[in-house]
């Protein structure tokens, strides 16, 4: 018997738990103790579990909360990364090179900025990332209006189809809310 086993063994069999005595036994093959309580502490013994339960449900809906909100906000900042690294991209394209401003969108600013938001989420499971960039990062929005270029990274439909389910409790409902779209956007002024 290890020595932990022994104190145990002695501190059980010295003191009572309210004035009742405990008698202890041994199993022979992994000396493990057996009590044998009085009917008074038996009555007790569901109460543990009753708030074991419950305390449980309470920790795990929090913990539960902590990391759900950790991933919106972790998507959230992610978008506005991605973005802000696409608007910056396209200060590399030089407006001069192209015959009008459609060339220069469609053929300068949109691969480019396209092509930089996919490298800057390309981290995102595949579930996410076929929501939020689409086929060939389609689904990112870049608009140019009196030289102001606009990126969006969205991330449509998020509480329909979020990267961990949402916790529900039955009867009462969501237990939090999420924003329906999560979004990132960054505007620039090209020259």
């Amino acid at each position: 018997m290890t020595w932990f086993m022994r104190e145990l063994e002695m501190f059980i069999c010295d003191h009572s738990l309210n004035n009742v005595k405990t008698q202890v036994s041994h199993v022979s093959c992994k000396s493990t103790f057996l009590i044998k309580k009085s009917p008074k502490l038996k009555a007790q013994c569901g109460a543990v579990a009753i708030e074991f339960v419950l305390l449980f449900m309470i920790f795990f809906t929090f913990f539960y909360a902590i990391a759900t909100y950790s991933i919106v906000f972790l998507l959230q900042t992610s978008f506005y990364y991605a973005a802000n690294e696409g608007a910056r991209s396209a200060i590399s394209v030089d407006h001069q090179s192209f015959a009008s401003d459609a060339d220069y969108l469609d053929k300068g600013l949109l691969p480019i900025v396209r092509s930089t938001v996919g490298n800057a989420l390309k981290w995102l499971p595949k579930k996410a990332l076929n929501q939020v960039l689409g086929q060939n990062n389609s689904n990112v929005d870049v608009s140019l209006s009196n030289n102001i270029l606009t990126v969006r990274v969205l991330y449509r439909g998020y509480v329909t189809n979020p990267l961990i389910p949402l916790l529900s409790i039955p009867g009462i409902g969501p237990i939090f809310s999420t924003p329906s779209d999560l979004k990132g956007v960054a505007v620039i002024r090209l020259i």
